[in-house]
């Protein structure tokens, strides 16, 4: 990375200018190297070039470095992925145009290879790898096609199988090979903890096996989804063997009291969890746009999400009239009353229904619809609900009331020297046993005082 190229970037694809750039300037012509051998190090040299990967500073620089290289790949209509210093390039084709696919690659390949030339960065034929996915018909019809690319008078042929950010993918996508490898690994290191079995206690243990073992199955687990289960076993076989080291009983012993005491889902149900918690974040608008944009959401009304975004204008103009309408005949739409339901699973035994609680899903016209009269109403019942409540109001949610219940707690202690008691008080089923007769009367009631005061 050569550092007046960096800070002509920084300059201009970054807009910095005056004392940002002269204080980057200042900290790039500072940077020295030296190297240590057996406890003696060389002369300190200056750096002209690099930085260094460890640092603050490295990461972000090198990605300001390579910034403007997506717009290069994508003129020839290949999808980019960066990861830091390693870029990827997707393409999809059908059988009858992967020579057309491999061509375009060629040339794609070779003007990042040239870009590279012009930022002084060197391209690594040697772990440059190619990867076909697809169906084992598909693959078979490549057997007698030249799939090879060609890269810097080098040839590059295509691999069964690609470690990607850790995960082992091969062209089928069945996962042998990465589920083969996390449980070897996994079992090492279980070989290696038994042999401190002895003087290691039951937290220890969790801890030791939650680091080790846990961790390299739950990573990156969502690719694991739909695999049968014959070919899950080898991880599920590896997570009976840990509950068995953490809870110390013998290979005859039944696991699954184990595993309920422990609170560990099997190896289906952690990838089930996954799905859902990333879902969750799409749901509420918390996860990356490169997830969100592949995620439609449907409702039982099968109108998309994304054509209410794309109606525009006389979207907004026919929500309007749908109001007007629901407003003068005081009438909810029948359609807009289906809800479905899905159970989520919650701490307990899951056999049992108390212990899921449900989420509903309706309409997106009806959501919408409802956010309007929420709006509405929120600014009545914001008078009325007193400051203790907290979760549902503006700016003022649940950890909020936590930390002030921590002052309380503290400054209780520390000024009085007094015991402090707390009592936490559940509904059992509250959303389920709210009666409507009566939280109609209530809203009205609350309209209305609040009208009689003004």
């Amino acid at each position: 990375m050569d550092h007046g190229l960096l800070l002509s970037i920084t300059s201009r694809r970054f807009g910095l200018s005056g004392r940002v750039q002269q204080w980057l300037q200042s900290y790039l012509s500072g940077l020295t190297q030296t190297v240590s051998i057996n406890n003696q190090q060389s002369t300190p040299s200056t750096l002209s070039c690099g930085v260094p990967q460890g640092s603050v500073l490295g990461p972000a620089q090198l990605v300001m470095y390579t910034e403007d290289l997506g717009e290069l790949i994508t003129d020839f209509s290949v999808l980019p992925l960066f990861f830091v210093n390693d870029s990827q390039l997707l393409a999809s084709t059908t059988p009858s145009g992967v020579a057309d696919v491999c061509r375009k690659l060629e040339r794609c390949v070779s003007a990042v290879h040239d870009w590279r030339t012009r930022r002084r960065l060197q391209l690594n034929p040697s772990k440059t790898e190619v990867i076909w996915f697809g169906s084992n018909a598909n693959l078979d019809r490549l057997a007698v096609t030249d799939v090879t690319i060609c890269l810097d008078r080098a040839t590059i042929h295509p691999s069964d199988c690609v470690r990607n950010l850790g995960v082992l993918l091969d062209s089928s996508l069945f996962m042998r090979q990465h589920i083969a490898k996390i449980a070897s690994t996994c079992f090492f290191h279980l070989r290696r903890l038994r042999k401190l079995r002895r003087v290691l206690d039951l937290e220890s243990r969790k801890r030791l096996v939650c680091t080790f073992i846990l961790t390299r199955i739950d990573y990156c687990n969502a690719v694991l989804a739909n695999l049968p289960d014959s070919a899950l076993s080898p991880l599920q076989r590896v997570l009976h063997a840990a509950a068995r080291f953490v809870a110390a009983i013998g290979p005859r012993d039944h696991i699954t009291p184990t595993l309920i005491s422990l609170h560990w889902l099997p190896v289906r149900q952690r990838i089930t969890y996954k799905l859902c918690t990333m879902m969750h974040s799409v749901f509420y608008g918390q996860a990356p746009s490169y997830i969100s944009e592949i995620v439609t959401p449907v409702t039982h009304d099968e109108i998309l999400a994304e054509l209410w975004k794309a109606s525009g204008e006389a979207g907004v103009r026919l929500m309007l009239d749908i109001c007007r309408k629901i407003w003068q005949d005081k009438q909810w739409p029948h359609e807009w009353t289906k809800v479905i339901f899905v159970p989520l699973p919650k701490a307990g035994d899951l056999k049992e229904c108390k212990n899921y609680r449900n989420v509903s899903l309706i309409c997106h016209a009806s959501r919408v619809t409802l956010c309007i009269i929420l709006n509405r109403f929120r600014q009545y019942s914001e008078r009325e609900l007193p400051e203790e409540q907290a979760g549902f109001g503006v700016g003022w949610g649940t950890r909020h009331m936590l930390f002030i219940l921590q002052l309380v707690i503290e400054k209780t202690l520390e000024l009085e020297e007094k015991e402090v008691y707390l009592t936490f008080v559940d509904y059992s089923k509250a959303f389920d046993t709210v009666d409507h007769r009566m939280l109609f009367e209530t809203m009205i009631e609350m309209v209305y005082h609040i009208i009689s005061c003004n």
